[in-house]
């Protein structure tokens, strides 16, 4: 339970229970933590856990590579684990477990460049199965396919111009459609490379129905998959961001420029509309994991900036101004809007941005004033200074395994705190956007381990 107040968008709204004065207290005794049961110490982790059976699955980050681990849920003691590879996913992708209820299947090295796809049993530790393997890797997450929920899909680089991969989650057996080279972006939606020119394709049944140059696609914008990537489909509409093209220096400042969302139709690859904005506001605030009756809201951002670069590396965000928008997926007409202002906590670990509840957030300005939205109303809100929260941290991990710079980010760490970024020891309750539930148990993971804690009595 969270103590925020606001104006309600309809009834029955979280915002309702409290009132809407940010200096008002509570008269009763606010509700108990859950209570920690344990927490691993000295285990760098690369993802979110998951739940399979008794055990917890996740991604540990060890002697510069990424190990598949298990833990047992009621006491944390490592069950197994088993060396996997991020194969030639970018680095700036977080991989998060893939699993069903009894097996968890991952990518494993076979060789420099060479990797195979293994399920492992999470009972015992053992493989059920390993794939044949892909010549030069694969360049997407594995996961379970949107439409076939008893296959795997996986774009594979094992020929001249690479396959799509669909894997029989029981045995492991490979069914394959032939010349795609390139990487998905969501389902059914790739970014192809053929012959050097980019090129943004919708694949049905393993066949390219259309393709189109993404300045093509953005009406004239020079965007690229390069810049990162988010897409959603909404009634036949592919509704998404490619980064912006610009020239990043080894060191220096680096302004930001203008971001860029298109609808698209699904079927024939005609632009319906492009608007300015994007929406990841923020790289904290994209894993955040927002969600509104359950899905991705529609939310952009249009922001105002610097990056402060140190030998290729970005070691400072500046967030001089920002806006936060709803807007409708079947027009990109704006249908709500909220200043941010000078907001670097979207980008900066170091300044407070908690997420309230699934569907609202809060951050300290850069001149110390605070703003909250709930992005379900579309609408300011008022928070209690005594709510709590979770916190995002981007989770950035060394990782040898052929990456270039030598390191990678993994899925971002999340950890109970109160307004002021101040760690908390356990939530208030679960939130299985963030971590595990289960059993009366929930698991997280941020910057100092795995940790469980159970319902307090």
């Amino acid at each position: 339970m969270l103590f925020v107040g606001g104006c309600s968008s309809g009834e029955g709204s979280v915002f309702d229970r409290v009132v809407v004065e940010a200096t008002t207290t509570t008269t009763t005794a606010p509700p108990r933590p859950m209570d920690l049961m344990w927490s691993t110490s000295g285990v760098r982790f690369a993802s979110r856990p998951v739940l399979v059976g008794e055990r917890l699955v996740a991604y540990v980050a060890a002697d510069g590579g990424l190990w598949l681990t298990a833990y047992e849920a009621t006491t944390g003691v490592e069950a197994w684990r088993r060396e996997s590879t991020a194969s030639f996913v970018t680095n700036g992708v977080g991989i998060p477990v893939t699993a069903d209820d009894r097996l968890a299947f991952h990518m494993v090295a076979r060789g420099t460049e060479t990797a195979a796809i293994e399920a492992v049993d999470v009972a015992t530790g053992e493989p059920a199965w390993i794939t044949e393997a892909s010549s030069e890797g694969f360049g997407d997450v594995l996961e379970i396919c949107p439409d076939l929920p008893g296959q795997l899909c996986v774009t594979a680089y094992d020929s001249v111009a690479g396959s799509l991969w669909q894997v029989d989650a029981a045995t492991g057996a490979v069914g394959r459609t032939d010349q795609l080279d390139g990487r998905e972006l969501a389902a059914g939606l790739y970014d192809l490379r053929g012959d050097g020119d980019e090129q943004v394709a919708r694949v049905v049944d393993g066949q390219v129905t259309w393709q189109r140059p993404p300045a093509e696609l953005f009406q004239g914008r020079d965007v690229t998959s390069d810049g990162g990537w988010q897409w959603q489909e909404h009634e036949g509409l592919l509704v998404g961001w490619l980064g912006s093209r610009q020239e990043w220096p080894d060191t220096g400042e680096l302004a930001f420029v203008p971001q860029y969302m298109a609808g698209v139709d699904a079927a024939t690859g005609e632009t319906r509309w492009v608007a300015e904005g994007a929406p990841t506001c923020g790289s904290r605030l994209w894993g955040m994991s927002l969600r509104v009756d359950g899905a991705e809201p529609w939310i952009r951002c249009r922001m105002t900036g610097t990056y402060h670069l140190e030998d290729g590396s970005i070691v400072r965000t500046v967030v001089t101004d920002a806006v936060m928008e709803g807007f409708d997926p079947a027009t990109g007409a704006t249908t709500w809007t909220v200043p941010l202002g000078p907001a670097s906590a979207l980008s900066d670990d170091t300044k407070p941005l908690t997420r309230l509840t699934p569907t609202a957030f809060t951050l300290v300005r850069d001149d110390g004033s605070r703003v909250a939205v709930d992005v379900a109303a579309g609408e300011a809100i008022e928070v209690l200074e005594d709510a709590v929260g979770w916190c995002i941290g981007t989770n950035k991990v060394d990782y040898l395994d052929g990456a270039d710079p030598p390191f990678r980010y993994g899925e971002d760490f999340t950890t109970p705190c109160d307004l002021a970024g101040n760690r908390q020891l356990a939530p208030m309750d679960p939130d299985p956007d963030l971590g595990a539930p289960g059993d009366g148990r929930f698991a997280w993971v941020d910057a100092e381990g795995l940790h469980v804690a159970r319902e307090a009595p």
